[in-house]
């Protein structure tokens, strides 16, 4: 980015608790600080809108008065709600990103330490299988796999179904909270996302399975697999038939995906290892590797979020 010849300005936000997370963020502040001074909002301050620049997201649990900030330039932050660039009208920015999600759980569970984890597979069980939220679509998934109860490893919080040593989601925590066991003792991950209709969505549960050496089958929208390979991930189209990924009706989608997991049920009930040839090792570590990459990740974080912002607040 352009040379500092010019003194910082100021970023004014929400004091945590009344702020969205991506700003106030501890994970993300050394990233925000080599380019702005950052500042809590103080409602007796007089600022100077030749300094200062306000920052606002639709998910703040209270909102600051736009009238009194007309003058300033504001930074809306959408990068939880649109996936796509960001756009400026006038003396407003609207933050969005493409990658934001994916780059956001990597830089927090770095910050949570995750990689020292000790993964290993000794799986005991078929899957692993992470529901929260009730969806009519995790619905139809759940009815599906239910059957593999026994002998896999799934939770829906919504049908209070919990896994053991899981958290309650209450927890400031508990989207990031693993337990490593969940992933060393299964075979993969069967991926629920929030939605199947929507070919712009993706959460962070896509790239959960990458962070914690898991190959994966997602439920979610059209075409997912392939979003996420415009990343450089790699799947696992050797093993299973990941032509489901582009079907486009939901429902023909699972009727697909649940055929695939019958096939693996019934290797694994002959004591079949899955996902154990080489190559599926080396797409496991490329995952792992790539997750974790501080290159790529600084890359986009610049590219999508930094470099845009910085052109507008200093321009």
């Amino acid at each position: 980015l352009r040379p500092w010849v010019m003194s910082k300005k100021t970023i004014v936000h929400l004091p945590e608790g009344q702020a969205s997370g991506f700003v106030i963020a501890d994970f993300w502040r050394s990233y925000f600080l080599k380019y702005f001074n950052m500042e809590v909002f103080d409602p007796d301050k007089t600022y100077d809108r030749n300094q200062h620049v306000f920052w606002i997201s639709p998910h703040d649990k209270i909102k600051l008065d736009l009238n009194k900030i007309n003058e300033f330039k504001v930074i809306e932050d959408h990068l939880w709600d649109n996936f796509g660039t960001s756009t400026a009208n006038e003396n407003i920015f609207k933050l969005i990103s493409r990658n934001f999600i994916f780059i956001n759980e990597s830089i927090w569970y770095k910050w949570l330490k995750y990689p020292e984890l000790d993964l290993y597979q000794n799986p005991s069980k078929f899957f692993l299988c992470l529901m929260r939220l009730q969806r009519s679509n995790r619905d139809d998934l759940y009815k599906k796999i239910i059957q593999y109860d026994n002998e896999s490893l799934i939770s829906y919080v919504a049908q209070n179904k919990l896994l053991i040593d899981d958290i309650d989601t209450n927890h400031g925590n508990f989207q990031r909270h693993v337990n490593p066991l969940w992933y060393n003792s299964t075979n993969f991950s069967l991926v629920s996302e929030s939605v199947v209709n929507d070919l712009n969505f993706i959460s962070e549960k896509s790239f959960k399975p990458f962070a914690f050496k898991h190959p994966l089958i997602i439920w979610g929208p059209a075409n997912i697999l392939d979003r996420i390979k415009t990343l450089g991930f790699q799947t696992f189209s050797h093993v299973i038939d990941e032509s489901y990924d582009i079907i486009p009706i939901p429902a023909l989608r699972l009727k697909k995906i649940t055929l695939i997991i019958n096939d693996l049920y019934k290797e694994y009930k002959q004591g079949k290892p899955l996902f154990t040839d080489n190559l599926s090792k080396e797409i496991i570590e490329h995952n792992y590797n790539l997750f974790y990459s501080d290159a790529l990740i600084n890359s986009i974080a610049e590219k999508e979020i930094f470099k845009p912002l910085v052109e507008f607040v200093y321009d």
